[in-house]
């Protein structure tokens, strides 16, 4: 009803959103929080409430970018970083770390980064494992009489974590 009067009342057209998001109905959930957007596209909680829905369906890598364009507009704001940061754990542990600890250095009182953090650097996690590495090394050997000569020897590797373990080539 409060709507029907007064469509302009954006906290209840994001409030209206998010029960059909809780109910999983997203096509109105997302059909409200455009039409905040259109009339004020800079509306701090339409702005969270679209990436939590997307969040909510699976859309990690989608979370990321509409969490980097709210990032945009409100520079370093914590609510953001936190919800940049949960998307990225799903497929981009490292990423979503450096995002925390990021956040950590903005507020180092924030519980909830503080709790992703030490969920993401729980007893199973390996930076390693996360990351290619390439390797470079050098040999110079100098033998004495009676072979006099050096021998030169350079290598370049090429290290990729798996499911299998470690490929290296």
């Amino acid at each position: 009803q409060l709507l029907n009067r007064n469509p302009y009342y954006h906290d209840a057209s994001v409030l209206t959103a998010r029960t059909y998001a809780w109910e999983g109905d997203y096509e109105s959930a997302f059909s409200y929080i455009d039409n905040v957007l259109a009339d004020d596209p800079r509306y701090y909680e339409a702005l969270s409430a679209r990436i939590d829905f997307v969040l909510w369906e699976g859309d990690h890598q989608k979370a990321v970018e509409l969490a980097d364009s709210a990032l945009y507009l409100y520079y370093d704001d914590e609510g953001f970083l936190h919800l940049k940061a949960l998307a990225l754990s799903h497929y981009k542990r490292t990423s979503a770390i450096e995002t925390l600890d990021y956040l950590l250095l903005i507020n180092p009182d924030n519980e909830e980064a503080a709790d992703l953090l030490e969920e993401l650097k729980g007893p199973g996690y390996n930076y390693y494992r996360e990351n290619s590495f390439i390797s470079t090394g050098y040999i110079n050997e100098l033998f004495n009489a009676p072979y006099k000569r050096s021998f030169h020897a350079g290598s370049l590797g090429y290290t990729k974590y798996t499911a299998i373990g470690p490929v290296t080539a």
